[in-house]
């Protein structure tokens, strides 16, 4: 290496990981690789550089390994070809042998494995060294390698099958002394679970063999691989566990139980897991009378369940953070289309970050768990509720059964915590064990009414949410007699509203929603109650901070769409509309709260008809500015695509709304038609040539 250049980089690796100008710092970073050889410098200074400090190493690795995920292809051969031989020839370096793992997964990932097989061959090797970091940094990089190319992995490079001769090997590390290896090998190993892997599935007999020895392993991060791996198994080949069950049953339900959440998380997927296979369905059923307790028990909200979620005060006052609102999509509405798919600290910190996110797991999250009531990460309490709602749904009356006494003692309790957690099973259970639950809800139901009044929001919420998984028995029953709907619907909409206006977030949340879905199942019966409903709503635009309006439009929108043309009343419209239009007036043109709101805007219009004649104007030539705006990004993208892509989202909710305002309006609708400029039927023939299939 040059040695000025040498100097100046080490400078800058300095600078990155003290910066008081992180900003231009990472430019300076950035601007260095378009230098040919810098690449070069960064391995000659995490390999060849012990004299010099180990962070500064580390930083010069992961900023390496951040270019080769980013510029592969472009990086010369020359330079790759001395990376991939400095990399492999330090991977047992105790100082920065984890930055050099980094990198080398990182050629594996984006070179593909059939362009350098020899790295195996050199691991392999590695694994059996007597250097024990060696031996722990050489498996580290394969667990990277199996977690990101485990396709690549599984076909014949070369006339050779790379797993042929990997898969034996890491079984044989299962029991090595060092827990990082043995984490490592059962991890990369199961890795290749999912993909039915020919090696493993040959293999599959001494594969669970090696892995019910380390069943009880003293480290718990070796047992959360083992429970990791076995639902994985039973996921994809239960075959093979079956002969096992009876032992296996214990000892997941013991892991289940594990002070150690995510011990006790990675064990209840097993139970999610073999209750979502109608096919073990048989196999199931002799240990539902122990499962259902210890789900219950997994129900309840842990201590650090209650640290991580705050929120046990009033707070409707305070502002939410950006992480709190989730990005807003516009919700499709065309038949048979289906999207594809989905959709700074200082310098060391995001190096920092890059290595510890190196991989994103998929969530592999329940839907029906991910009702907002559930709040933040998928944890034991949604996996355990989210069990529980199969089981009802797979076995009904007899897991019915189990869970009433069980239940009643919950809900009876005198800690909250247990009150909680029953009217949380409840509401799992509802969808599956209704007609077995329904002869208690004459009693339930006013006990839950009760409850969204107690004094701990997260009761209040929870009750929310039950509730709106009764709301079809409520509004049902209801209809039978006018002493039912005095003790049921009644009070239901009464304490629903109170909630609505809660001075908690996580409440107002939880009553929204489960208004929402009372709004489904009551639609017409509402009719007599829309003046308190809307009087609430029409309040609630006043005190609900962002992501809570953003569910507020939604419930407005659906109560429009049930009630239909009874909202079309001069004190109705007085109640609603003047907060939608200070909304609509106050969100700018790139804003997706547009979505939300122009979508409850076009349910308004539908319902109103000619009512909404005198918020018209404005409202559609806005809608014609947000379709042209939209057109114009679209041209000016296809001339040139370095250009940010635009989001047709804004387009299609403004189309929406037009056409529910034509289509309101009728022949009142001409004028405002007639005065468009361009012409509608010179932007609409665009637009129905669009290839996305909702515009």
């Amino acid at each position: 290496p040059q040695p000025q250049g040498l100097s100046d980089l080490l400078q800058l690796l300095r600078e990155a990981i003290n910066p008081t100008d992180s900003q231009n710092v990472q430019q300076r970073l950035e601007y260095f690789n378009k230098v040919p050889d810098y690449n070069s410098y960064l391995v000659y200074i995490l390999t060849q550089m012990p004299q010099e400090d180990q962070y500064i190493r580390s930083v010069a690795g992961l900023t390496l390994k951040n270019n080769i995920r980013s510029y592969y292809p472009t990086i010369p051969p020359q330079v790759l070809d001395y990376v991939k031989e400095c990399c492999l020839q330090h991977i047992g370096d105790s100082e920065v042998g984890k930055p050099v793992s980094l990198v080398i997964a990182a050629i594996v990932q984006r070179g593909q494995i059939q362009n350098w097989p020899q790295a195996i061959q050199v691991l392999l090797a590695k694994l059996d060294d007597p250097n024990p970091i060696v031996v722990e940094n050489a498996f580290s990089t394969f667990q990277k390698i199996c977690e990101d190319c485990s396709r690549d992995l599984d076909t014949v490079i070369g006339g050779v099958q790379p797993l042929e001769f990997m898969i034996p090997k890491f079984i044989a590390f299962f029991d090595h002394p060092n827990h990082k290896v043995r984490l490592s090998a059962i991890s990369s190993t199961s890795q290749f679970i999912t993909l039915r892997s020919e090696p493993l599935m040959k293999r599959i007999n001494e594969f669970l063999s090696s892995l019910f020895k380390r069943a009880t392993d003293d480290n718990i991060e070796v047992r959360k691989a083992v429970c990791q791996s076995l639902v994985g198994l039973l996921e994809i080949c239960p075959d093979v566990l079956l002969p096992h069950l009876p032992d296996l049953v214990e000892y997941m339900l013991f892991c289940t139980q594990s002070d150690d959440a995510d011990l006790a998380l990675e064990s209840c997927e097993f139970w999610l897991v073999f209750a979502e296979q109608d096919e073990l369905r048989e196999q199931l059923r002799p240990y539902l009378q122990k499962v259902v307790p210890v789900l219950l028990k997994g129900m309840v909200y842990s201590e650090m369940d209650l640290l991580t979620l705050g929120g046990d005060e009033d707070d409707a006052h305070v502002a939410d953070s950006e992480q709190d609102i989730k990005p807003r999509f516009h919700k499709a509405n065309v038949v048979g289309h289906t999207d594809g798919e989905d959709q700074q600290g200082s310098e060391d910190k995001k190096l920092h970050d890059d290595e510890d996110d190196e991989d994103d797991e998929d969530d592999d999250e329940f839907d029906e768990f991910e009702d907002d009531e559930f709040y933040g990460e998928w944890n034991l309490r949604k996996c355990s509720a989210a069990t529980l709602d199969v089981l009802c749904t797979s076995f009904k009356a007899e897991v019915v059964h189990i869970l009433i006494p069980l239940l009643k003692t919950e809900l009876e309790s005198g800690d909250w915590l247990h009150r909680e957690c029953g009217i949380l099973a409840l509401g799992a259970a509802a969808e599956g064990g209704i007609a077995e639950i329904a002869p208690h809800l004459h009693e339930l139901v006013p006990y839950l009414l009760n409850n969204l009044n107690d004094p701990k929001p997260l009761v209040r919420s929870i009750t929310c949410w039950t509730l709106g998984r009764y709301s079809s028995w409520i509004v049902r029953t209801s209809q039978q007699s006018p002493e039912a709907r005095q003790r049921y619907l009644e009070p239901l909409v009464q304490l629903l509203l109170q909630r609505v206006l809660d001075n908690n977030k996580r409440v107002q949340e939880a009553a929204c929603s489960s208004l929402s879905l009372l709004e489904e199942e009551a639609t017409v019966d509402l009719i007599p109650y829309l003046l308190p409903i809307l009087t609430t709503l029409s309040a609630a635009f006043d005190k609900y901070q962002h992501r809570n309006l953003l569910l507020l439009y939604d419930t407005v929108g659906t109560l429009a769409d049930v009630v239909g043309e009874a909202l079309n009343n001069q004190q109705f419209i007085d109640l609603i509309m003047p907060p939608l239009i200070r909304k609509w007036q106050a969100i700018h043109d790139d804003n997706t709260d547009l979505f939300p709101l122009l979508e409850c805007l076009s349910s308004i219009t539908t319902a109103l008809g000619k009512g909404f004649k005198p918020f018209a104007e404005p409202v559609y030539r806005r809608c014609v500015l947000l379709v042209l705006k939209t057109l114009e990004e679209c041209q000016a993208f296809s001339m040139d695509p370095s250009l940010d892509e635009p989001d047709k989202d804004f387009m299609i909710v403004a189309l929406d709304l037009l056409s529910g305002i034509v289509q309101a309006l009728n022949t009142d609708a001409e004028p405002l038609v007639a005065s468009t400029n361009p012409p509608v039927v010179q932007f609409l023939s665009i637009c129905v040539q669009d290839e996305v299939a909702e515009v």
